[in-house]
C-alpha cells in the first residue's frame, strides 16, 4: 500500500464522483436489496440539490467511456431470478434525462436469487479487447461469495458466458500505478472474515497467448 499512496481504504461508502464546470453529479447505491441509483446535483457551492432524476439501473454501478459515449454498467435480475449485468448510456454526464434504457450485456445461465447473484462489475480494455470482472455469489458462502469471474469481448456491450478466468476475490478491480498493474478484492467482514478485513492488492499480469488474464 505504501506505494499506492492514492488508494485509500473505503468501508461502506460506495460511490463514484463524476464533476464537470457546472455541477458535481453522485451516483450512490441507497439501501439493501431494491437498491436504485440517485443522480444527485450539486451547484457551484457544493450545496446539496434536490435529487432529480434516477438513471435507469441497479446498485454496484461502473462508469466506462465508450467513444463518445459513456456506458453505466450495474446490476441486474429478470424474472426467473437469473442474475444479470446491465448497461445504459448516455453521450453527456451533464444530461441526466438522456440515458437510454438498460440493456442486458450478460446474463448467468442459472437462476439463483430472485434479488440477482451477479456483482460489481468493472470493464477493462486491454489490447482490442473489452474484459468484464464480476463477483457471481451463491448460496454457499464464503466459497461462493469469493468467486470472481472473467469475460472478454470485442463488443462492450454483449459478453458471452463463457468465462476466460476463475479466481478467488470479490468485487474486483483494477488499479493501474505506473508500469504496474494491481487487481483488487474486498467484501463484507461479517462474510469474508476477520484476517480478510480491507482492501486486497495483488500484481496483475496478462497472459500473451490467449490475452486472458493472470494474477
Amino acid at each position: 500500500m505504501k506505494n499506492l499512496p492514492h488508494v485509500q481504504l473505503i468501508y461502506d461508502f460506495p460511490i463514484v464522483r463524476l464533476f464537470n464546470a457546472l455541477r458535481q453529479c453522485v451516483f450512490e447505491t441507497q439501501g439493501v436489496g431494491n437498491c436504485c441509483l440517485a443522480w444527485h446535483a450539486r451547484d457551484r457551492e457544493n450545496r446539496p440539490g434536490t435529487p432529480t432524476l434516477r438513471p435507469p439501473g441497479q446498485r454496484d454501478p461502473f462508469l466506462l467511456k465508450i467513444g463518445q459515449r459513456w456506458a453505466l454498467y450495474s446490476v441486474g435480475v429478470d424474472a426467473h431470478a437469473h442474475g444479470q449485468i446491465v448497461l445504459t448510456e448516455n453521450a453527456r454526464l451533464g444530461s441526466p434525462r438522456g440515458w437510454s434504457e438498460p440493456r442486458v450485456v450478460i446474463e448467468d445461465p442459472s437462476a439463483v436469487f430472485d434479488w440477482g447473484n451477479l456483482e460489481s462489475p468493472f470493464v477493462e480494455y486491454h489490447k482490442g479487447f473489452y474484459y468484464l470482472f464480476l463477483t457471481q455469489t451463491g448460496p454457499n458462502e464464503p466459497a461462493e461469495y469469493l468467486r470472481e469471474l472473467v469475460f472478454r469481448s470485442i463488443n462492450p456491450r454483449h459478453f458471452d458466458w463463457r468465462p476466460v478466468a476463475r479466481f478467488s476475490a470479490h468485487a474486483s478491480e483494477i488499479v493501474h500505478e505506473g508500469p504496474q498493474t494491481y487487481l483488487t478484492s474486498a467484501g463484507w467482514t461479517s462474510v469474508i472474515g476477520e484476517k480478510n478485513r480491507g482492501l486486497k492488492l495483488v500484481p496483475l499480469s496478462w497472459c500473451p497467448s490467449a490475452q486472458a488474464p493472470i494474477s
